[in-house]
């Protein structure tokens, strides 16, 4: 792009985490970019948090964005 930026995406199956980990090793990404619901308590317990699995594994900077609440 004119900023100097590239971006790629794909579509995988399998455990979310382990795939982002993956898909940022094979495309020698600089940096993970992803949007969170910011669970807590019960329901990150239950649901796992993907976020918390991507920081934990990630060997380059990770971008968390919470969307905006709807009015």
């Amino acid at each position: 792009s004119e900023a100097g930026y590239e971006v790629e995406w794909s579509i995988r199956n399998g455990n979310a985490g382990d795939e982002i980990i993956a898909a940022a090793e094979e495309c020698e990404a600089s940096m993970i970019a992803m949007a969170t619901h910011g669970r807590s308590g019960l329901g990150r317990l239950l649901l796992g948090s993907v976020a918390q699995r991507v920081l934990n594994r990630a060997t380059v900077p990770l971008l968390l964005v919470h969307p905006k609440a709807e009015a």
